[in-house]
């Protein structure tokens, strides 16, 4: 068994490690780059709307690579992958991106860790996935979804999470998993209440979205698979 995991660790590894190289040598001019998502890729409550971890990530890969990156894909706020990320495809594929991060799950997760719920998340991840890889040469990074560990919705978010590792596993794609932000530091959420300009028409900050901290440690994760 432990020869097994060892030999899968070095297959992950692998294919993390490609990312970087792919995309220089495969994007001569711009990259595009199109995250799929929710309000966490929406960047709410990040500093502003530009320092959410997309463009944290943007930037890092610009550095990386010498290259532009052509900032494109869809988010929206309070958005599922079923009931946005999958009906989105035909609009991302027509972007031709050659990276695409998928962040879904909390807002599925609030929906209840149901058998039924559970295959919806599963059947929406593994149709983009198999779209993605189908019409397009992207590389793929799945993303595990975001909580506060106080809020009840965590046990469910760990259900729907085991169902992004099992997809990602299957289907050879990367994840990031974001539970190692999330469950050990108290800085990357809050403070509640503080109005940000670019997200006033959703009131104050919230203690549950990533603040400009976490959104900095999320582009940093992506960005150690992506390198």
């Amino acid at each position: 068994m432990e020869v097994v995991l060892k030999s899968k660790k070095r297959n992950e590894l692998k294919l993390m490690q490609a990312i970087l190289s792919y995309l220089k040598e495969n994007c001569p001019e711009k990259i595009c780059y199109a995250p799929m998502g929710d309000s966490i890729s929406q960047g709410l409550f990040a500093e502003n709307r530009k320092s959410g971890f997309v463009f944290k990530l943007a930037d890092q890969l610009a550095m990386a690579t010498g290259k532009k990156i052509k900032l494109r894909g869809l988010s929206e706020v309070g958005k599922t992958a079923t009931d946005f990320g999958a009906p989105c495809l035909p609009m991302i594929i027509r972007q031709k991106p050659a990276l695409v991060t998928i962040e879904f799950g909390t807002n599925d997760a609030f929906e209840g860790p149901t058998p039924t719920n559970l295959q919806l998340y599963r059947n929406s991840l593994k149709k983009i996935i198999e779209s993605l890889k189908e019409k397009t040469d992207s590389q793929i990074i799945l993303m595990t979804a975001w909580t506060n560990p106080k809020y009840p919705v965590t046990s469910s978010i760990i259900q729907f999470d085991q169902v992004c590792r099992e997809v990602g596993a299957k289907l050879e794609v990367p994840v990031a998993d974001l539970s190692d932000i999330w469950r050990n530091r108290s800085d990357v959420f809050g403070p509640a209440g503080r109005l940000i300009p670019d997200f006033s028409k959703w009131g104050g900050s919230d203690d549950f979205h990533p603040n400009q901290r976490g959104h900095q440690l999320i582009a940093e994760k992506l960005f150690k698979i992506i390198k």
